[in-house]
């Protein structure tokens, strides 16, 4: 399952910003103001990141398993 993870992460097209959030929030294991001062970016904005890269996360999943591709394969 991380495997397939890392390729999820691969074939979302997060924006730079968007793994600079997970980055901090998930691998630093930041809070979101934490990340936020050290992204010179506002609270919201970094909960917003990483918000859409999991949706775009999710959607590489979502599309596998209607595929039988990743995971599933």
């Amino acid at each position: 399952m991380l495997a397939d993870l890392g390729m999820a992460i691969k074939r979302a097209g997060l924006t730079p910003r968007q793994r600079e959030a997970l980055h901090y929030v998930y691998v630093r294991d930041m809070t979101l103001e934490e990340a936020a001062a050290v992204m010179g970016s506002h609270k919201q904005n970094v909960k917003d990141f990483r918000m859409g890269a999991e949706q775009r996360i999710a959607d590489v999943y979502y599309y596998w398993a209607g595929h039988r591709e990743g995971y599933d394969s």
